[in-house]
């Protein structure tokens, strides 16, 4: 394809960050080929975050494909979402930026509903959708983030992982994502940031986003770490200026006492993805209360 008329300046551009991603960034790649928006103008940028396997080779040759010009190129200092959004909003001019992460799938439609929604918000999230790409039982007990609206984190509204979409005024004025936070906490980090400046996040309904699920109970269990991790270091450097406090030794005490009553649950799959999620979340909360000596267990 790749045989429009290019614009100098886009006003979108459609950013796919990918380290390692060969087995499954061929369905990332292809929900994003199939896109269009009649009125807008719109370019992709695909960059590979020093992959070992076959994710360059495949980004290359998907970049040929696109409906609109496509370029590869290479973010290789860190291993770092954060790091490989920064350089691939670095990339390119566009007023409006979108991110799609390399195991997610966008619906029909999805670009002009973000592209849309820019025009008006400065900082934007789609609905995110889990049965596509994840089996019954873990889209029914752990689907349900960001379907009808924007979730929450002290207080204050966000837009969550895959998905993330802002201004580009909005992403100078604020200097990009946080290299520091770590996974699981780029996007709330920036939310959050976003908030004290008085700019509130817009849900976008009609943007389906296809979120795919942890499979396993490791990589469950150290998904759920990582995120509360960086939940640990956003309470550092926030909690104070959203008024939040760490949970009491007796509400503690109470969290950990229903995990035990819950054991018996883990027999089934559903709850059991569930329960090492949660399990995750305590044990990570712990880890980062003591690795940055803050208190929010």
């Amino acid at each position: 394809m790749n045989d429009v008329t290019e614009s100098p300046t886009p006003e979108l551009t459609l950013i796919v960050t990918a380290h390692n991603r060969a087995d499954i960034i061929e369905d990332t790649l292809e929900s994003l080929a199939n896109q269009d928006w009649a009125d807008g103008t719109w370019d992709v940028v695909l960059v590979d975050n020093d992959s070992t396997d076959a994710t360059p080779e495949i980004l290359q040759r998907w970049a040929a494909k696109m409906p609109v010009a496509a370029r590869v190129i290479a973010a290789t200092e860190q291993h770092n979402l954060s790091y490989s959004r920064n350089v691939g909003a670095a990339a390119t001019p566009a007023p409006s930026i979108a991110f799609l992460d390399d195991d997610d799938v966008i619906g029909a439609g999805y670009v002009a509903a973000i592209g849309n929604a820019l025009r008006t918000s400065a900082l934007v999230g789609p609905r995110h959708e889990h049965s596509l790409l994840n089996d019954a039982s873990s889209a029914r007990f752990r689907g349900n983030f960001q379907t009808t609206e924007l979730g929450e984190v002290f207080g204050a509204p966000m837009v969550s992982g895959g998905g993330f979409a802002c201004q580009r005024s909005l992403w100078t004025e604020l200097d990009g994502q946080c290299e520091a936070t770590g996974y699981g906490g780029e996007d709330v980090e920036f939310s959050l940031r976003a908030n004290l400046i008085g700019v509130e996040p817009a849900f976008v309904e009609d943007a389906i986003y296809h979120v795919r699920l942890r499979g396993g109970m490791r990589s469950t269990f150290r998904q759920g770490r990582l995120f509360s991790l960086a939940r640990v270091r956003l309470y550092r450097e926030f909690g104070e200026r959203f008024d939040q406090r760490p949970d009491s030794l007796t509400r503690l005490l109470r969290n950990w006492a229903g995990m035990i009553l819950r054991l018996p649950s883990v027999r089934r799959p559903g709850p059991r993805l569930v329960w090492v999620w949660q399990l995750g979340r305590r044990v990570g909360h712990l880890h980062g209360s003591i690795a940055t000596r803050t208190w929010y267990p």
